[in-house]
């Protein structure tokens, strides 16, 4: 969710509402904008809605913000469990590693960031098609210099 979709998912009807829904749903980052978007959107619909969407904006705030807190609880796990599942690169460097195991270094990554990548099926189907028009060409223009005779043994032509 951008900025101007914010309130997307709250389109919905309130009874869906959770806080795990939004934050699976929630393009911003880091966690902290996440958490602060839901909480300034229930906070809209409470202030400005009636009826049963105020009501489950209410309830949300309060899960979030009073004790037991048991949605705050909920979001730090869901983040807990988010960031064990990403990988951290330090000083990365790009390198490339080539069939017979030698690496060549191509340079530092400063910013953190690698984009892989990555073949597809039809670009290693092509590649396997163009080996193997290779091997065809290979086998055809190979002409045998020594042919065996009835006898069984190989008579140079």
């Amino acid at each position: 969710m951008s900025e101007s979709k914010e309130y997307e998912y709250f389109d919905r009807k309130s009874s869906k509402w959770n806080i795990i829904g939004f934050l699976n749903e929630c393009d911003l980052e880091p966690f902290q904008r996440k958490i602060d978007c839901y909480l300034k959107c229930l906070d809209t619909i409470f202030e400005s809605e009636h009826g049963m969407r105020k009501e489950t904006a209410k309830n949300l705030l309060d899960n979030y913000k009073l004790e037991p807190k048991t949605d705050r609880r909920r979001a730090r796990h869901w983040d807990q469990e988010r960031s064990r599942k990403q990988v951290h690169i330090n000083q990365p460097i790009v390198a490339t590693v080539h069939g017979n195991g030698n690496m060549t270094n191509i340079g530092d990554d400063n910013s953190g960031t690698i984009v892989s990548s990555k073949r597809g099926k039809r670009d290693k189907e092509e590649e396997d098609e163009r080996n193997q028009t290779k091997r065809v060409r290979f086998h055809e223009e190979k002409s045998p210099l020594k042919k065996k005779s009835k006898s069984g043994k190989r008579v140079s032509i």
